[in-house]
């Protein structure tokens, strides 16, 4: 009985301090959701989850995914939070902090992001993906990559340099390489010191 009793002041002290209200108030606040993402670009996803989280959200130049995630139930929104953060983790993106409510999503492993790359309504990425799939299959690979997507990965190629993150494994042209070198991103080549 006296264990009774101990829990039963307990409960009545809570009560009388408000102590039970906050709990039941903070209990009550988690709420159930549910969701459907279906080929949905990185940046909406990330909108609706900087919402949810009360956090903001920026996404690196050059990340680029689209998701497909849904829920049959209703769940937390800590429990949402963690299937969005586990399904970008999953695609080689990650939700980095720089801040008490700000963070930055960006690939984990630069050098792998641009094979992650998700195919979105722009033509290159099509291709892109379309060759990759290709290559995966063992298709032989018959035509060169067009004009726009050359320069889209060279582009790439650029900012990835130019932020100090592993290149992609594609050939710097010589007018990439000179550009580097004014740009004062690369050293000049030996013998082509001035």
């Amino acid at each position: 009985m006296a264990g009774k009793e101990l829990r039963l002041k307990v409960l009545r002290l809570m009560v009388a301090t408000g102590a039970l209200a906050v709990a039941l108030t903070a209990f009550a606040e988690e709420s159930m959701l549910t969701f459907r993402f279906m080929n949905t670009p990185l940046d909406v996803v990330l909108s609706d989850y900087a919402e949810k989280a009360g956090k903001r959200v920026e996404v690196v130049k050059g990340t680029h995914a689209t998701l497909t995630l849904k829920t049959d139930r209703a769940v937390s929104v800590s429990t949402y939070c963690r299937i969005v953060e586990d399904a970008l983790a999953s695609m080689n993106i990650g939700l980095f902090p720089i801040g008490t409510n700000r963070l930055v999503a960006a690939w984990i492993d630069p050098a792998k992001g641009w094979s992650r790359m998700a195919v979105t309504n722009e033509p290159w990425q099509r291709e892109l993906q379309a060759r990759r799939k290709a290559v995966l299959r063992g298709d032989p690979i018959r035509a060169p990559l067009s004009e726009e997507t050359v320069r889209k990965l060279r582009d790439y190629q650029m900012d990835l340099i130019r932020s100090g993150k592993a290149p992609l494994p594609i050939p710097l042209t010589e007018e990439m390489d000179a550009q580097l070198v004014k740009e004062g991103v690369l050293p000049p080549a030996r013998g082509h010191e001035e």
